[in-house]
């Protein structure tokens, strides 16, 4: 409890794209308050020795930076906030350096500076500000060996405090750059097991052999569909498709060839139902079967009527008993209104009933019923 409290206490509300942004926002708002807690604190402590020139220079830049974490609360503009403080202590170290004339080794100081830009402005941004602060502090430290403080400070100093400074800038630079590829493979491994994810749920619904949604997916996204036409208002139309003399066809030109027989019809079902709120399924053996949401249902008719002369079209040989010496199919289908609340066993039976008719009347043919809407 405690730990997202202030985990919302410093991310400020602010929204972000990853995991990286996220991590910047929390390290701003931590880094700004803990800078103005230092330099209040420091402000005191050098009015308690009676050092009033850093004491109101401390004090000045608390001041500055409550102002700023101001400020990114109310835009939320965590890049420029970012920016901007890493120039108001770039600008405090100089001054400090400056001031002091490395008195009690205060340049040690700016090596903070690093910590501050890298973390916040990111690794490339941040690192060419320490280098633009080092090249005006170690410039400064040169100019001081031998003078500063009546000449306590010297080379050793110096390379002391340019070999520290790379150090942690190069460590901290490394570090962004470690985190930073390791969110970007954290997303390219969280893509791979969302897409394999989506592929195992694509399985679990669709049928192997002809690539329709299978008996499992019907069962379970119908009721859903006649929910959304009582909504819309739109009739429903449900269809059932079975092939002609299949169980002859396979038994003379074998299961291989079945198989390929499905898969050709199940091709021309899918390219000849592609509305959105179309749906075909392989129910199992040589029965399919559809679901379509309309206005119109009679045009919904004609069109799935197509799909027996698209089915002839094929030519696919079938000698054994079959109308025409070809593969045929046989189509049942019944549209009801929105108002019709009828349940997915009452649909299927009224179709089939109908697939039974078209059966006996000679195959080959569709028969459909249209229910009037309700009074």
């Amino acid at each position: 409890m405690i730990k997202n409290f202030v985990c919302d206490a410093l991310s400020s509300g602010m929204g972000f794209e990853n995991n990286v942004a996220y991590r910047r926002i929390i390290l701003v708002n931590a880094l700004l308050l803990l800078a103005i807690s230092a330099f209040f604190f420091f402000s005191v402590f050098n009015l308690s020795v009676q050092q009033y020139t850093l004491s109101w220079i401390d004090a000045a830049v608390s001041t500055i930076l409550a102002v700023v974490f101001i400020y990114l609360r109310i835009t939320k503009n965590i890049k420029f906030t970012a920016r901007l403080i890493v120039v108001i202590l770039s600008l405090f170290f100089i001054t400090l350096t400056y001031i002091t004339e490395g008195a009690h080794l205060s340049p040690m100081w700016t090596t903070l500076l690093p910590v501050f830009a890298i973390l916040s402005t990111g690794k490339k941004e941040g690192f060419y500000f320490s280098i633009l602060f080092y090249a005006v502090i170690f410039f400064m430290a040169y100019q001081g060996v031998g003078v500063w403080a009546d000449t306590q400070w010297n080379s050793f100093d110096l390379i002391r405090l340019i070999s520290v400074s790379f150090i942690i800038t190069f460590l901290l630079y490394f570090n962004e750059f470690a985190l930073e590829r390791s969110d970007d493979k954290l997303h390219e491994i969280r893509a791979r097991e969302q897409d394999y994810i989506k592929k195992l749920q694509d399985l679990s619904i669709t049928d192997a052999l002809t690539s329709l949604y299978n008996r499992r997916h019907f069962d379970d996204i119908v009721p859903k569909l006649i929910s959304l036409a009582q909504r819309k208002k739109l009739y429903i139309t449900f269809f059932i498709i079975d092939i002609d003399h299949f169980k002859t066809y396979n038994d003379n030109y074998g299961h291989q060839a079945g198989d390929q027989a499905l898969v050709a019809v199940s091709n021309v079902i899918k390219q000849h139902i592609q509305r959105d709120d179309d749906f075909v399924f392989r129910l199992g053996g040589d029965e399919f079967a559809g679901i379509a949401l309309s206005e119109n249902p009679q045009k919904v008719h004609s069109h799935v009527q197509e799909i027996c002369t698209k089915i002839e079209t094929l030519n696919i040989e079938h000698k054994y008993g079959a109308t025409l010496n070809k593969l045929t199919t046989s189509i049942g289908m019944i549209s009801v209104p929105y108002q019709n609340t009828l349940a997915i066993d009452d649909f299927y039976k009224a179709a089939d009933k109908n697939l039974y008719q078209a059966k006996s009347r000679g195959k080959h043919q569709c028969v459909t019923t249209l229910l009037p809407p309700d009074k």
